[in-house]
């Protein structure tokens, strides 16, 4: 009896299976590319990291929200969080704040703006104007991706041991049915 790829139970190579390893060696040469990076895990930086932006201060960012004009947009710098004692290094690295400056004339709505960022693409940020400057407005985002461990909330416990919580149950049961059957004679 024969399987799918053609080799027998005893472990005899088989002209099929023979064939169709050919074939796989043949694709793989023709588009050698595939397999390399099916192999690999694609890096691409994440905009929820600081380092991600420590490169690009002073470098313009634009927005590209949907149906509005592009804003170009400054990155200035790169503020801590207001609470960042005691905070680990990685907390520093997922909790940051990011200052631009934009354009004088119409600010941009508070609210989720869609900015390309080199390197990156296009990452949906939460933009608020903080003020007009001489040299334009000024917006803050603030990133608080910090992944503090949390545990999940317990289950209250009831009152009592185990046994009297199972006579407990064992009653209300018993009441449910008696009503419901009660409830069936005379309804």
């Amino acid at each position: 009896m024969t399987g799918l790829t053609g080799s027998k139970p005893s472990g005899e190579i088989t002209r099929r299976s023979l064939l169709l390893a050919g074939a796989g060696v043949a694709a793989a040469a023709a588009i050698p590319n595939v397999a390399v990076a099916a192999g690999k895990k694609v890096a691409r930086p994440s905009h929820l990291d600081r380092s991600t932006w420590e490169s690009l201060v002073g470098t313009i960012v634009e927005t590209r929200n949907r149906g509005l004009a592009r804003v170009p947009l400054v990155l200035l710098r790169i503020d801590d969080p207001a609470v960042s004692y005691g905070k680990t290094a990685k907390f520093r690295q997922r909790a940051f704040t990011l200052v631009f400056r934009g354009p004088h004339g119409q600010p941009l709505l508070p609210g989720t703006h869609r900015l390309f960022v080199p390197r990156v693409g296009k990452v949906d940020v939460w933009l608020s104007s903080a003020d007009l400057g001489d040299e334009g407005w000024t917006y803050t985002a603030v990133f608080a991706n910090a992944r503090v461990r949390q545990r999940p909330p317990r289950k209250p416990r009831l009152s009592g041991s185990k046994k009297q919580r199972r006579q407990r149950a064992r009653r209300k049961r018993r009441r449910l049915v008696s009503r419901t059957t009660s409830a069936g004679k005379f309804g």
